[in-house]
């Protein structure tokens, strides 16, 4: 399967990529969206050009749906944001302690009052626009690096370099992920919680609602409400939120990761939740079929992933307790991304049958696809289907002899 072009909402933008003239159409909805008026992005643009003299703030070509961002220069970028979709700071400043280059710097400005509204309410106060200065991460986002490479995917030594970009990108997320498990903590009452943190139990009652007659979805979420406590008990750390081909940028010429955007929901969960994001790059959208298939190599790129993670972590072995406890995580993650609709944010009902025919086509298939903790060791469909359990007591041993088990990874890149 070639990696060709796929859509993804994104909340924010801060790749240094080619500036071009925004996307007036994305602009305008995301105005009327929010219930402004159109002359609001003139008092935007306006409070861009007073506050950076000298500077002509140009609109993105790609716009988040929860804010409108203009480019400043190369290093910078000017981000206004509704008070329902304002950043947390303090997770910001989290973000980049713990991920270090692979978040971006983000300054608070302050707001602006007095948006003009579509339709003036005497009884309503007129909202604010948020305004963060971000630093740019450097890279294009991998939705942008794929759509670029589909013309040449017909050519052969472009299809072998094409594994070898999806391998690079499978080492970069190991290393984001093991930065993420590095900083973990154990799970106690008073541990900041964000939105979903705080509502887990609630949304597992609502993915009750889930099509009854889908016997499979209502065995997952059945066995992630038996195995609610001890997901909760477990480790957590600061997670993304939002992983998605949009919001990881690699280098154009070499393909390795090069961050991550939108922090925008960021906060801490069980360790693993976050897993929902691997399973989003393992494959995107066929144009024949427009539904969301894996690549034929997935599962090598899955083992790969989990090679490196353990090697960064140096985690010696993994118990039967401890990869059934990520798996359940995983899982309960591919429940609350895609078994729950977004809805311009709400967030409050279960996908359904014709109305989201693209979320329920993912949350089927990623629940679906291989176990971290399957032990069988079988083939399936002429693939192995790997034993990590195995595979991380097989590198604990090649590690006692001194071995580096992963040749892909040199020993300079262990995280200490």
């Amino acid at each position: 399967m070639a990696w060709g072009s796929s859509t993804n909402k994104s909340g924010s933008y801060t790749a240094n990529v080619e500036i071009r003239p925004g996307n007036d159409g994305d602009i305008e909805a995301f105005f009327t969206r929010n219930g402004f008026d159109g002359k609001t992005r003139e008092v935007c643009d306006e409070y861009a050009r007073g506050q950076f003299p000298g500077v002509e703030p140009m609109p993105l070509q790609t716009q988040g749906y929860c804010s409108y961002t203009l480019s400043l220069s190369r290093s910078y970028l000017l981000q206004f944001r509704p008070e329902a979709f304002m950043l947390n700071i303090d997770t910001c400043r989290e973000a980049k302690a713990i991920y270090g280059s692979y978040a971006p710097t983000t300054t608070y400005l302050g707001e602006i009052q007095g948006i003009p509204l579509q339709r003036l309410d005497e009884n309503v106060d007129l909202p604010v626009m948020h305004v963060y200065l971000h630093k740019r991460v450097p890279g294009i986002p991998l939705s942008e690096f794929r759509s670029r490479r589909q013309d040449k995917m017909k050519e052969r030594v472009v299809k072998a370099e094409d594994s070898m970009y999806k391998r690079r990108l499978m080492r970069g997320l190991a290393k984001v992920f093991a930065l993420g498990f590095r900083a973990r903590q154990p799970f106690r009452e008073d541990l900041p919680k964000g939105r979903i943190g705080e509502s887990m139990q609630w949304r597992l009652n609502l993915l009750s609602g889930l099509p009854s007659k889908d016997t499979d979805l209502q065995r997952h979420v059945t066995e992630a409400q038996s195995q609610f406590l001890s997901i909760q008990s477990s480790d957590w750390c600061l997670t993304h939120g939002d992983l998605l081909p949009a919001n990881i940028l690699v280098n154009p010429r070499t393909g390795r990761l090069t961050g991550l955007i939108d922090w925008a929901e960021a906060e801490w969960l069980p360790f693993g939740m976050a897993l929902y994001g691997i399973e989003e790059v393992l494959g995107e959208v066929v144009d024949a079929s427009q539904k969301f298939e894996y690549y034929s190599d997935h599962r090598e790129l899955r083992q790969l992933f989990w090679c490196e993670f353990l090697s960064l972590t140096r985690q010696r072995q993994m118990s039967t307790g401890q990869i059934q406890g990520v798996e359940a995580a995983r899982k309960l993650g591919i429940l609350f991304w895609r078994g729950i609709a977004f809805d311009d944010g709400r967030m409050d009902r279960v996908v359904e049958e014709g109305r989201d025919e693209e979320e329920m086509q993912k949350l089927r298939l990623f629940l679906g696809a291989p176990s971290i903790s399957d032990r069988t060791g079988r083939v399936q469909a002429g693939k192995w289907v790997w034993d990590l359990e195995h595979f991380a007591w097989c590198w604990w041993r090649m590690r006692r002899r001194g071995e580096n088990t992963c040749r892909y990874l040199p020993r300079e890149d262990v995280i200490q």
